[in-house]
């Protein structure tokens, strides 16, 4: 973990941020509670989802034994990342197909590319679904792999269609709700100054399960989460601070004070 900087701490502490929960789960999860601890925070970790394989793996598979057919293959999680890696390994062992030119939406799913050995060609420069659709080097007709989750928005792959290009869209993993523990803490909003959301999906199911969260003094959007459809911020409006990319502050409200450069 890189070494925290002056910014980073001088926004916590402007904040007083002092009990934070983490949404996220795994390995990434435990890299964000390691962050904020490091700032001197008390971490409450309560994963809001988990992921699991299609209930219908068909098609998924069907789509990745004709990968080599495509032109772009095009991820905006890692855990689509690791869902096909882990289908191609299982299907086609040492005998590697062809890919399509990878995509990425950020530079932590480009990450996670490299991570199972592969090379995203394309990263997208600002980070978000629909920046992602406007940037992408794909030429009319050209045939699109995107494989996400099963509750992933439609706002990529319409644009990408409005491009007149030709998408396959195929569920590589289900998303599933874990809400109790969070539902249950922030139910006493004096136990806690912050939540993080890293996903839309987190935000969502924030919503979905009524989180008090209108009464929090602070949500953090960490980086990617600028992706949160307007119609969800619509329906609660907490103060936001937005950590990391500028999609994230063009989306949400605008960030709280200056912080030294």
């Amino acid at each position: 973990m890189r070494p925290v900087d002056a910014r980073e701490r001088w926004l916590f502490e402007a904040l007083g941020l002092r009990r934070v929960v983490v949404t996220r789960s795994g390995a990434p999860g435990a890299v964000l509670v390691d962050r904020f601890r490091s700032l001197g925070a008390t971490v409450f970790h309560c994963p809001m989802l988990s992921f699991a394989a299609p209930q219908n793996i068909a098609p998924f598979s069907d789509a990745v034994a004709n990968i080599s057919q495509y032109d772009w293959l095009v991820f905006t999680s890692a855990n689509a990342v690791q869902a096909v890696a882990e289908l191609v390994q299982h299907m086609y062992g040492q005998s590697h197909p062809r890919l399509p030119t990878i995509a990425a939406v950020g530079h932590a799913t480009a990450a996670a590319v490299r991570a199972v050995g592969w090379t995203p060609h394309y990263i997208a420069a600002h980070g978000g679904g629909l920046a992602l659709a406007s940037e992408l080097p794909a030429a009319r007709g050209a045939k699109i792999l995107l494989p996400r989750a099963d509750i992933a928005s439609a706002d990529l792959p319409n644009a990408l269609r409005n491009r007149e290009c030709v998408v396959h869209e195929v569920v590589a993993y289900r998303t599933i709700t874990n809400q109790a523990p969070s539902l249950a803490l922030i139910g006493d909003t004096n136990q806690v100054d912050a939540l993080t959301f890293t996903s839309p999906s987190t935000v969502r199911c924030s919503v979905d399960a009524r989180l008090p969260l209108a009464a929090l003094e602070r949500v953090l959007a960490v980086p990617h989460t600028a992706c949160a459809p307007s119609d969800t911020r619509s329906r609660w409006r907490p103060n936001f601070l937005c950590v990391g990319t500028r999609a994230a502050q063009a989306e949400l409200s605008a960030p709280v004070g200056s912080a030294p450069s």
